[in-house]
């Protein structure tokens, strides 16, 4: 193809790219002058100032807004907090109407477009204009309009849709919750419950009651940030419950409210007159102190729920009942009882002098713990663990106060030191009841002074052999190669050749069933002793039966790993406890002590003994 004639062709093509182009955007252009030349309003939903919202069985709702952009309710009640995102939601959908298609100039019978009686109509005022109104009917006869009119103005449909987004009751259009930003942080929560002259019966009666309506003692926690610990600083400072108080302020963050009775006529119908309780809360945000007031709970199965009032608003509405079950019942219900007050994960070392009973943990660099004194190497991990995580759930039964000489804890009978990550320390002192037998006196890590009793305080008194690890035994038993054992006077190896086990000596013992082999290695692996009875090997060994012992243990495992052969054991079964038959003596080789294993090991080993027989008694051919 010659040059010029591919010149031509490419101008062609570009002229028709552009004509294409161009009656593209020419047809956009006009849709787009088609959509705009169907609205109604001109002005943007920013200059709207104020609407007004009428529903057909409803009252009118008003609102303005002021020049920072924020909704106020004017009508019915000025008290009636705004939802914010809600009035600018319909600012934005009014100004966005649309005349979908005029249906008559000047329409004559109103009623048969259900405009006699509108079913809506929203007024709105906007900067630079005049106010509007516009009334909306019936659907029409399709379900995808509704008939409306701008004023006395012509006949016109607009979408369902749009009706839908206008047509808000005040309900939808006011603030609902407890708190005026749900999304602030709460930090500090004020208290009270308010005297009425008659007393719930899970709460105790005052000895001096105040007059009805005053205020019993204010309990008021607070913390610095989100990420801080809350305190209580009345009535009286101390550490505080995190996780009472934690779930209390998500309740009052995020209840919603329902039922609204915006003028009630008299509020001793309510429970509100005189108020049951007081709740003051302060946020990160505005800083400014929130008041709710309680009133009584109504029981009407899933509508019921407790009266509350905001204190500034004529309202008075409901929230769940699930907040009054986390009311504080005293003042102290809020105080922390636990002994521990800090996280438990933060302790890295715990240093325990009591009567008769000395010992250290401390954490690894890896997190594991390790027993220090006396020194033991194979540590139970979940003993340890278990110990400190009663710190966390172990609370005291109730508060002492006076000095510690008087509860003995000037020389208290056990210590224990608690080392902390950021190198602070704390000690807890425990002494014994002079007076009650099994009730026990305990500072927190605090100082407070509480009471202990029962199977919290013996759990508190550990002794060291608590963490040592009870496994004697264990390995991988499907790598196992190779058994040798001893039971009463009968001696065995047993190997596995190409997958069965076979015993190898004496010639004159076959195994009969190879479920029997197995069987001795599940009686003895794993095997955890049922306590330490004594943390050093004895040098008479006589007295527990381990001199000669009833059942002696080897196992020989081929590691894959590392292609070599580890050998277990040997272990050995003594004699039988004398306070427990149920219990016999037991050591393994490396491991220092004498213990106790229950007396199952040897009766499962004998029973499988049974699948072990001579060769003389095999009959000729078998």
């Amino acid at each position: 193809m010659r040059p010029r004639s591919t010149i031509a062709l490419v101008l062609l093509l570009a002229l028709l790219c552009a004509a294409y182009w161009g009656m593209q955007h020419m047809d956009t252009h006009r849709a787009t002058l088609a959509q705009q030349s169907k609205k109604l309003f001109q002005f943007t939903p920013d200059a709207v100032r104020a609407l007004t919202i009428h529903q057909v069985n409803g009252v009118p709702v008003t609102a303005e807004r002021d020049a920072g952009g924020a909704w106020r309710i004017t009508a019915p009640n000025p008290t009636i907090l705004p939802l914010q995102l809600l009035w600018n939601r319909v600012a934005e959908k009014f100004t966005a109407l649309n005349n979908e298609r005029t249906v008559a100039e000047a329409p004559g019978d109103l009623a048969q477009y259900g405009l006699d009686v509108p079913q809506l109509s929203v007024e709105a005022r906007a900067d630079g204009t005049e106010p509007v109104k516009i009334f909306v009917g019936d659907v029409e006869p399709t379900q995808r309009y509704r008939y409306a009119r701008l004023g006395n103005g012509p006949l016109f449909l607009i979408g369902t849709d749009s009706f839908f987004e206008l047509n808000r009751t005040l309900e939808d259009l006011r603030h609902r919750f407890l708190v005026d930003d749900r999304d602030a942080n709460i930090n500090e929560v004020q208290f009270a419950w308010i005297w009425t002259g008659d007393q719930p019966s899970d709460r105790p009666v005052p000895q001096n009651p105040p007059e009805v309506g005053e205020e019993s003692t204010l309990i008021r926690v607070v913390r610095d940030n989100p990420k801080s610990p809350w305190k209580m600083v009345g009535p009286m400072e101390a550490a505080a419950n995190q996780e009472a108080i934690d779930a209390f302020v998500k309740e009052v963050q995020f209840a919603t409210g329902r039922s609204f009775v915006d003028k009630p006529e008299n509020l001793s119908d309510y429970g509100l007159k005189p108020a049951r309780a007081r709740i003051t809360v302060v946020d990160d945000r505005g800083g400014k102190a929130q008041t709710i007031l309680l009133g009584r709970m109504e029981d009407k199965g899933e509508k019921g729920g407790m009266y509350v009032q905001h204190v500034g608003q004529d309202a008075v509405f409901q929230i769940d009942a699930q907040l009054w079950t986390l009311l504080p019942k005293n003042p102290l219900q809020w105080r922390e009882r636990r002994l521990l007050t800090r996280r438990v994960s933060e302790v890295n070392r715990l240093e325990f002098n009591g009567k008769g009973e000395t010992f250290t943990l401390s954490k690894g660099e890896k997190g594991e713990w390790k027993l220090e004194a006396p020194t033991l190497q194979d540590v139970n991990q979940f003993a340890v663990s278990g110990y400190l995580a009663m710190f966390k759930e172990l609370g005291g039964d109730s508060f002492a106060v006076g000095p510690l000489a008087e509860f003995g804890l000037d020389k208290p009978e056990t210590t224990i030191d608690l080392h902390y990550e950021d190198g602070s320390a704390a000690q807890i002192k425990i002494s014994p009841s002079t007076k009650e037998q099994g009730l026990y006196y305990a500072t927190q890590d605090t100082g407070a002074i509480m009471t202990i009793k029962g199977l919290a305080a013996e759990a508190l008194l550990a002794k060291s052999d608590a963490f040592r690890s009870r496994e004697l035994l264990r390995f991988n038993k499907a790598d196992a190669t190779r058994m040798e054992f001893q039971f009463e006077n009968l001696g065995l190896v047993v190997e596995k050749r190409d997958g069965q086990w076979v015993v190898t000596a004496p010639a004159t013992i076959h195994l009969a069933n190879q479920s029997d082999a197995e069987a001795i290695l599940t009686a003895v692996c794993p095997l955890t002793a049922t306590r330490v009875e004594n943390e050093t090997t004895p040098q008479d060994l006589e007295r527990y039966g381990l001199m000669k012992p009833v059942f002696s243990f080897y196992a020989t495992v081929h590691v894959s790993e590392t292609g070599q052969d580890t050998r277990f054991g040997q272990l050995r079964v003594g004699g039988v406890a004398p306070d427990n038959s149920q219990e016999r003596y037991a050591m393994v080789d490396g491991k220092n002590g004498v213990f106790r294993i229950k007396q199952e090991v040897v009766q499962n080993v004998r029973e499988a003994l049974r699948g072990f027989q001579h060769t003389a008694e095999v009959p000729a051919g078998k």
